[in-house]
């Protein structure tokens, strides 16, 4: 029985942990800073951060993150768990077609954790892999997308504002005109 365990266990693939820690919290830019907001400990609530924890957690966050590491490409997410010592062992688990996005958005999940830190509005992203380097990747990329959708979220915010801000100065002038 140990033998057939210990073979069993030599055939398995090692894994590997990679953890980044992330601080998430308020959506505003640094520079719309507000007297209220100076004044205040915390810019982001509970439910700010929260809201931002389950985007990290979300599906479409994890497409994002497959696309711009090309993990349909990975060949972890087309192997099994076993090492390719044994030719008939080789095949088991592995194939023949590109995985659906689905498929790895799923895998990929099952082997995400991100757990909040208490007290604070960090987060610890953890990712396990059979190659060292995904895990590191993974790990490091879930928090450089999350700093690039924060960034498209601030810019688009931006632009509304500066239209906004155009179209009033644009009546200001007509009014001054008319006066």
């Amino acid at each position: 029985l140990t033998l057939s365990v210990l073979f069993y266990l030599s055939l398995l693939k090692s894994s590997y942990s990679a953890t980044a820690i992330l601080q998430i919290g308020s959506n505003k830019p640094a520079n719309t800073l507000s007297i209220n907001d100076a004044f205040n400990e915390s810019n982001a609530s509970k439910e700010q951060i929260q809201t931002q924890f389950e985007l990290l957690r979300s599906r479409k966050f994890a497409e994002r993150v497959i696309l711009q590491l090309d993990l349909t490409q990975h060949p972890e997410f087309n192997s099994g768990k076993f090492n390719e010592k044994i030719a008939l062992l080789s095949n088991v688990g592995r194939r023949n077609t590109k995985p659906k996005l689905s498929d790895v958005v799923s895998r990929l999940q099952k082997n995400l954790s991100i757990l909040p830190i208490a007290g604070t509005e960090l987060v610890n992203i953890s990712y396990v892999s059979f190659s060292a380097q995904l895990s590191q990747e993974v790990a490091n990329q879930i928090g450089i997308t999350y700093l690039q959708y924060q960034e498209e979220i601030h810019s688009a915010s931006k632009e509304t504002t500066s239209q906004w801000l155009v179209e009033q100065l644009e009546e200001l002038g007509k009014k001054l005109q008319l006066s």
